[in-house]
């Protein structure tokens, strides 16, 4: 109805016709009405633009190219592509894009359609990050176990690989003929002259040189040397009781050779060329010779034997003492043994200090001495004297006899700096004898196991409960005990506690002025810890409480000393030096009018206006921290990340969290579903009350406001290498935006790119369920960031104001 002029206007359906029915008021007209021709209608839905991009290989070794190859939906027929490597733009508009990557190097690309009917014809791919692997140069060194060896020796070689992999492949050759089997170490009997190598074919990822060929090593042998001895005696026949040296003579010795000299098969002697004792009848003596040359057969050797012929005496006789000793008045009574052959004996007693003889009293075999008649000590022997061969005057051996008074020894320990220290000191015990004579002799014990040298003195570090003792043996000639054991030291030995300190601070970023809290916690700093607070580096003067409160400066570093002075105390690491804390002061940027701050959740926001957005200055950090290995769940906890498990990295770069966790699961979002319904307006998430997530949209208007994209990470990021590594590209942040290289946590629960990125998720649904777009900005660029992320990363959030 009502469409009754020359044109007419609708909105299109497909599959509509469209006629016109003309009604001429013309006179002397025929068809009239009369029928237009029929217009059917033809209408295109709309279709999305995606793209996503896969890599030849990833891992790569170094040096190696690979090609990356780009699919686009509805891209149309001339789709135009852009490649970029960590947001530079390269390559050509082409479908395919090839180089050699460095580690760490995010691909993506981007494609233009030129399709008609698309709800945007431009759609950027999820990011390829390359992993890198370094190239090894693969080598191999042998080394022999002797060389050179003896004729006839096994010789064992082995092979040191650098680089091998887990799974090394050996191929040994001597003389360049493959030997062995496949291992590090090779055995064999070598002849001289023999040229042994290994090749070493490794399994290592991106492995150079491989494979490789080790050192030569040419093999000596030696000629094997017999080993001989022969022995000769001053005398095969003498009278009893003649010493016989025997001498030997060794053949291939060496330099050092050992000898063991035997009678009737029983070692005898010492290490020596020369023997020398006296033999009985019928001895058969030997020498066994090992010689110390390297290459020798038939070592040790055994000489030729000596058998002796030994005359008796004629004259033998002993005499012996009822008592060695004699204390006070006791009488000493001395018994002569009668000769066993010769004839017509006379005995002689003598005294040899005194040089008396008590006269020639044959037959007599017995002599009393009363102590107290002579001098104090008096050594006695007999002298017999006969006739015959290997006979004549015989002196016996001697006996003491001595006089003197009874004493009592006895010894004290005591342990120094005290039986009671701390673990690792070294305790020095000194023993104080009484009645010790000249060379007392001292045995040390603990826990009743011998320690220490004969000294009077014995150091060592003490476990708790170790029993120390010391026996000492007196060398008084007359002791009433002997030995005797000191008192007994039972040591206490506490453990060392490690002292420790960290800091945290009341407020992490301020405006210029700001008065700033520090609070220190000591572990074991003990009941009057003393602090020592510092400004980059230097002691602040006065402060030395648990808090320290000043304004700081932009970056100043701020610690704090913390020293256990308890006295006697058993400590380590003391005194100990706290974390560092940096001090963010903002010098650029603007509060929002009104609201320069914002308290949430037990924490203070700044804010800054940028263009026509207000922003909170610092990244969220509400939730409770859990471990980067958990998964976020929507258990009406709120949970967050901190880089690397530490809650002071969230006091600094703020939390990290999972998409669905941010949006607190609105609408039955997850991170692997859309939402259901899409919701309307502003999502506020886990921001404070009259504060929401940025849309994508709303961060390309950030970018915008900012010089756009290729220019604005460097505005947005804190400058200098406080926080961002070198080179930080293009930092000045005069947007005030300040933001901090926070990192990411992977959906492996693995950290990474603290110090290098910072990653900001937005509300904006990605080209799949699991993904959304996020900004960010990078430490080697000055551009910003616009693409997409897997939902279950873990990424930092800012606050826009409604």
């Amino acid at each position: 109805p009502g469409a009754t002029n020359a044109t007419f206007t609708k909105t299109a359906a497909n599959n509509y016709t469209v006629v016109c029915v003309l009604t001429s008021n013309a006179s002397c007209v025929t068809d009239n009405p009369a029928p237009s021709n029929t217009i059917p209608e033809i209408v295109n839905p709309l279709v999305t633009v995606s793209i996503s991009i896969t890599a030849s290989s990833n891992p790569v070794c170094a040096g190696t190219t690979v090609t990356y190859t780009a699919t686009a939906i509805n891209g149309g027929s001339a789709p135009v592509y852009q490649w970029s490597v960590n947001g530079v733009n390269v390559g050509t508009n082409s479908p395919a894009y090839s180089y050699i990557p460095a580690n760490g190097d995010n691909v993506k690309c981007g494609v233009t359609s030129n399709s008609t009917c698309t709800s945007g014809n431009y759609a950027q791919s999820p990011g390829i990050p390359m992993i890198v692997n370094p190239l090894l140069p693969v080598s191999v060194s042998v080394v022999a176990s002797a060389n050179p060896s003896c004729a006839g020796a096994t010789v064992t070689y082995t092979a040191t690989p650098v680089n091998g992999g887990t799974a090394p492949a050996y191929q040994w050759f001597v003389n360049g003929i493959a030997s062995g089997t496949n291992s590090p170490v090779y055995s064999y009997i070598p002849v001289a002259n023999d040229h042994v190598t290994c090749k070493l074919t490794s399994n290592a990822t991106c492995a150079t040189n491989n494979p490789a060929t080790s050192n030569t090593v040419n093999q000596g042998v030696n000629p094997l040397l017999p080993v001989g001895v022969s022995i000769t005696a001053s005398a095969t026949t003498v009278c009893a009781g003649t010493q016989v040296t025997f001498t030997a003579v060794p053949v291939n010795g060496g330099s050092a050779p050992s000898y063991q000299w035997k009678v009737n098969g029983v070692n005898a002697g010492t290490n020596n060329a020369l023997f020398t004792y006296t033999p009985a009848n019928a001895d058969a003596v030997t020498c066994t010779l090992t010689s110390n040359e390297q290459c020798v057969s038939g070592n040790p050797a055994d000489s030729n034997t000596k058998t002796m012929t030994v005359t008796p005496l004629l004259v033998t006789g002993s005499i012996s003492a009822n008592q060695a000793i004699v204390a006070n008045t006791a009488p000493a009574q001395l018994t002569g043994v009668c000769p066993s052959n010769g004839t017509s004996p006379v005995y002689q007693w003598q005294s040899s200090i005194d040089n008396i003889t008590f006269g020639n009293i044959s037959g007599a075999t017995m002599l009393n001495y009363q102590p107290g008649v002579l001098s104090a000590t008096n050594y006695y022997r007999q002298k017999q004297n006969a006739t015959g061969t290997c006979g004549g005057p015989m002196p016996t051996n001697v006996v003491t006899i001595t006089v003197g008074q009874m004493v009592t020894p006895s010894v004290t320990i005591i342990p120094s700096p005290n039986d009671t220290v701390c673990t690792g000191t070294t305790v020095t015990f000194t023993a104080t004898p009484i009645n010790g004579g000249l060379t007392p002799v001292f045995q040390w014990t603990v826990n009743n196991i011998n320690v220490g040298t004969n000294l009077p003195t014995y150091s060592y570090i003490p476990v708790n409960g170790d029993v120390v003792k010391c026996q000492m043996t007196s060398s008084m000639p007359y002791t009433t005990i002997n030995p005797v054991f000191s008192n007994i030291i039972t040591m206490v030995v506490y453990p060392l506690l490690p002292v420790s300190i960290s800091i945290i601070a009341s407020i992490y970023a301020v405006m210029p002025g700001t008065q700033v809290t520090y609070t220190a916690t000591p572990v074991n700093g003990g009941t009057s810890p003393a602090y020592q607070w510092k400004v980059n580096g230097t002691a602040v003067t006065g402060a030395t409480n648990s808090t320290y409160t000043y304004a700081p400066a932009d970056h100043n570093k701020i610690t704090c000393v913390v020293t256990n002075s308890t006295p006697g105390g058993c400590f380590s690491n003391n005194p100990a030096c706290s974390n560092e804390i940096i001090a963010i002061v903002y010098t650029t940027g603007t509060p929002c009018p009104g609201i320069p701050t914002v308290s949430f959740s037990g924490m203070t926001y700044n804010t800054v206006q940028i263009g026509t957005q207000c922003w909170l200055r610092e990244n969220m950090n509400v939730g409770t921290r859990i471990n980067g290995t958990q998964e976020q769940t929507n258990n009406s906890v709120l949970e967050k990340y901190c880089y690397g498990n530490n809650e002071m990295n969230c006091n600094v770069y703020g939390g990290l969290y999972q998409w669905a966790e941010m949006v607190q699961y609105l609408n039955n979002s997850s991170n692997t579903t859309n939402w259901s319904p899409v919701p309307t307006g502003n999502v506020q998430g886990i921001c404070p009350s009259g504060w929401h997530l940025p849309t994508n949209d709303e961060w390309l208007a950030l970018t915008t406001s900012l010089g756009g994209l290729p220019v604005a990470g460097g505005k947005m990021k804190e400058t200098g290498y406080f926080h961002f590594n070198s080179p930080n590209t293009g930092a000045t942040n005069t947007s005030g935006f300040t933001a901090l290289p926070g990192g990411l946590r992977w959906s492996t629960g693995v950290f990474n790119t603290l110090n290098t990125d910072a990653s900001y998720w937005t509300t904006t649904s990605g080209s799949a369920p699991t993904d959304i777009f996020c900004g960010g900005v990078s430490y080697s660029v000055v551009s910003a960031d616009d693409g997409q992320f897997y939902k279950v990363t873990g990424l930092s959030v800012r606050c826009l104001k409604d």
